[in-house]
């Protein structure tokens, strides 16, 4: 996993603790932020598929914003 190594490395590269947690934690919300954008837009491209199966037409794409304790996370809602 790529975050392991990322945080192998900041904790090679910091010479405390206090420094480590701040660089680990930086890094723990950029990967929460990208676990969630995956999570919404492979949920958003599912569902639009379903719907369109359905009959549905796509009419517009909207941006979204989620303010989540990690970070704001940002993805394209289909409607």
């Amino acid at each position: 996993m790529a975050i392991i190594k990322d945080l192998f490395d900041i904790w090679k590269r910091k010479k405390n603790l206090i420094d480590f947690e701040t660089g680990a934690v930086q890094v723990m919300y950029e990967w929460m932020c990208q676990a969630a954008w995956r999570m919404l837009t492979d949920m958003n491209r599912a569902l639009t598929r379903l719907k369109q199966k359905e009959g549905w037409k796509v009419e517009r794409t909207d941006e979204r914003t989620l303010q989540f304790l990690f970070g704001p996370v940002t993805f394209f809602l289909i409607r």
